[in-house]
């Protein structure tokens, strides 16, 4: 349900929106910053646990187009191709019998396409708000559960993000960007070292600190 409601929404950030104008062209964006995960359930035939996380870092490029004036039918703004790689250690998780002390990590290696809604009128500021769909890989690295292995295994899933913020022009070509980000998959199925498969949530925020440079 989740991710037909953010497809949605990806096309509606596509609609024509009353922006000022602003020059077009190709661009390469960097960013990386720090990120919180909810605790996730996780879940397997015999119940649910609840596994928290201790702050992680985030960072990623983009390779996009921002699209001017030109497209008047399908709005103004930016689309762009993204690939990051976010981490986060693993904190504890809780049973039905009690609290245990875990190590190891959660990773996800994704690939989105993004799309970009931003607010020309306030320049150099640039407003902006985001959806952005894709793949990803959702990774546990030797994970251990009170001294214990626990896990190491890794799948591929659907990935959906949204976020806003706002850019600074620095010059024509070079924006400083600022912005705040909340990325969600769907559950991962991984396989523990006892051969018991379990699904994994994971919802992540982030602030990011990015810059731009756009080839005009």
């Amino acid at each position: 349900m989740r991710a037909r409601i953010l497809a949605t929404l990806l096309l509606l950030a596509l609609w024509p929106l009353p922006l000022f104008a602003a020059g077009e062209g190709f661009y390469l964006g960097v960013w990386g910053g720090g990120t919180l995960l909810d605790e996730a359930k996780v879940r397997d035939a015999q119940g649910t646990a609840h596994v928290d996380y201790d702050a992680g870092t985030a960072f990623g490029a983009a390779l996009g187009y921002d699209i001017g004036t030109r497209y008047p039918s399908i709005g103004q703004g930016r689309m762009e191709l993204e690939v990051a790689y976010r981490s986060n250690d693993l904190k504890d998780a809780k049973f039905t019998d009690g609290r245990f002390a875990a190590d190891g990590e959660i990773t996800v290696l994704s690939f989105m396409a993004n799309s970009f809604a931003e607010f020309y009128g306030a320049r150099p500021w640039l407003p902006y708000v985001g959806l952005g769909l894709g793949y990803a890989r959702v990774s546990l690295d030797n994970a251990r559960l009170a001294g214990a292995p626990w896990g190491d295994d890794s799948d591929g899933v659907f990935a959906y993000q949204a976020g806003l913020g706002v850019g600074y022009e620095i010059n024509p070509l070079l924006t400083l960007d600022l912005g705040y980000r909340y990325f969600g998959t769907l559950d991962a199925t991984l396989r523990l070292d006892d051969q018991t498969s379990i699904d994994w949530e994971y919802d992540n925020h982030a602030v990011l600190l990015g810059l731009r440079l756009t080839f005009r």
